[in-house]
């Protein structure tokens, strides 16, 4: 089902032009397992690396 959740978002994105940033399979956007902290939480140090929070 998050398959399917994850194709429909990015569809419907594409027609309204809107940017999609990230996935539901965090090895698509290039992620590896050392960036988690559990099998849920991404570790401090990996979300500096994968997104950019400076305004």
């Amino acid at each position: 089902m998050i398959g399917e959740l994850d194709s429909f978002i990015r569809e419907y994105a594409a027609e309204k032009e809107i940017p999609v940033t990230g996935s539901y399979d965090p090895y698509e956007v290039g992620c590896n397992n050392e960036d988690f902290q559990d099998y849920r939480h991404m570790k401090a140090e990996s979300l500096y690396k994968y997104f950019d929070f400076t305004f």
